[in-house]
């Protein structure tokens, strides 16, 4: 349960402040922003949203009317133009905690939520005045363009996705990645252990990223850095990390109680889709292994994932044993065949197939007061709901707003097992 420490904060919080900082072009090192007053005062609303993997939106509506000169404020696509890089900051005026839960924020500062080039402007002129919605994107966008001409590599995963980043889409910020990798992913920083691949001529730089992403449970996204150090120009990194799904809480975890900080909870449990284990087969890569590959996945990777979440005497039953609890007999997962395999490679494989359908098991859609610091890729722990529900779950999406009514966190969670009633009663699944 939480203590005094971890819901002192509450008493402290002040009105919710949002601002709009204009960038210069997307480079290594960021330097420096304008922060856009006029911009910034014709705020009515704002909603950013990211994603455990892949690129984040933002969309900002602004009074588009100055009632002094009878003049549009933005249609001239001066301030308010194409392309143009913004970073949007929320935080709460004069908040010496300004996330709730997190003893060691200290100091009152702007969160960055987002950064990235505006992509779609939508003007309306009707019963409530003059608006602009300002839509854009992460600075992933860059990511989004095609090939021009096709690539061939043999490499391993990393060094081919590194060099088609830096290389041929000329993608600025340079790639970070796990430098220690787990076991089943060595293969994929092997420099030994090489795979033939080509980037198609007009595939974009981001879809062929993600081949290998939902290969191997990965995830691309960008991240501020120094997150902690709100006074000064923040850097940003792009990362490509194993999903920290599996992981379990490495840092603080989020507490969040019904009836407090919750303002509303709605789970999801699926059960029959539920896969009991998974297989990926095909034809050696290597040609000096004639036999064929066969890589499985069972229960005992979604088991260890689910303990990584419980606390103390918790316990978790994982999804494809629930699934057979509730539905008696296997309903295994045969993606037929494969290229480009070994056994470590179909391994993966079919172990990214099994923890990405058993996290489906609970998903819930939640709203709280406004936490800019609650990111995907975080954990949170419920607390006060039911037996069923509480516990820890891992943060996927989020939608920050900020509006007439206050700063609200959206977001969606998820976790790869159920503490049913035999369980905790220590009865065998």
């Amino acid at each position: 349960m939480a203590d005094a420490e971890h819901t002192r904060h509450l008493r402290d919080l002040r009105v919710p402040e949002v601002r709009i900082v204009s960038l210069g072009a997307l480079t290594t090192q960021e330097t420096g922003g304008e922060v856009l007053a006029d911009v910034t005062s014709n705020l009515i609303s704002v909603e950013v949203t990211r994603n455990a993997s892949g690129p984040g939106e933002y969309k900002l509506t602004l009074n588009n009317w100055d009632q002094h000169t009878r003049t549009h404020k933005y249609n001239d696509l001066e301030v308010i133009r194409f392309a143009r890089r913004l970073r949007i900051d929320m935080r709460y005026l004069a908040d010496q905690h300004e996330m709730i839960h997190d003893t060691n924020a200290k100091a009152p500062g702007w969160v960055p939520m987002i950064a990235g080039p505006i992509t779609d402007l939508q003007f309306s002129f009707g019963s409530e005045g003059s608006r602009l919605s300002v839509n854009g994107e992460d600075d992933l966008r860059p990511l989004k363009d095609h090939n021009l001409d096709a690539k061939k590599f043999k490499s391993n995963e990393l060094d081919i996705i590194s060099k088609i980043l830096r290389d041929i889409a000329h993608y600025p910020l340079e790639l970070t990645y796990r430098k220690n990798p787990p076991a089943w992913l060595a293969f994929f920083y092997d420099e030994h252990n090489k795979i033939n691949e080509t980037l198609a001529k007009g595939q974009s730089y981001l879809n062929y990223v993600q081949k290998f992403i939902d290969k191997y449970d990965l995830e691309l996204y960008l991240s501020f850095d120094p997150p902690d150090q709100v006074t000064s120009p923040q850097r940003q990194l792009l990362n490509l990390m194993p999903s920290r799904a599996h992981d379990g809480p490495l840092e603080l975890i989020i507490i969040l109680r019904y009836g407090h900080e919750l303002l509303d909870f709605s789970p999801t449990i699926k059960v029959a889709d539920m896969f009991t284990s998974a297989r990926v087969r095909g034809r050696n890569l290597h040609r000096d292994e004639p036999s064929g590959v066969d890589g499985k996945a069972t229960v005992a990777y979604v088991q260890a994932e689910v303990n990584a979440y419980c606390e103390g005497t918790e316990k978790l039953v994982p999804a494809p044993e629930v699934r057979r609890r509730f539905f008696p007999g296997e309903n295994p997962s045969d993606d037929g065949e494969k290229t480009n395999l070994d056994e470590y490679r179909a391994e993966a494989t079919a172990r990214t197939t099994l923890l990405r359908k058993s996290r489906e098991l609970v998903v819930v859609q939640a709203s709280t007061i406004g936490l800019p610091r609650l990111r995907p890729r975080r954990y949170v722990r419920f607390e006060g709901i039911d037996p069923l529900f509480d516990g820890v779950y891992y943060v996927t999406t989020t939608t920050h707003t900020w509006g007439s009514d206050g700063a609200k966190t959206r977001f969606t969670a998820q976790r790869a097992g159920l503490p049913l009633p035999a369980a905790q009663k220590g009865t065998a699944v």
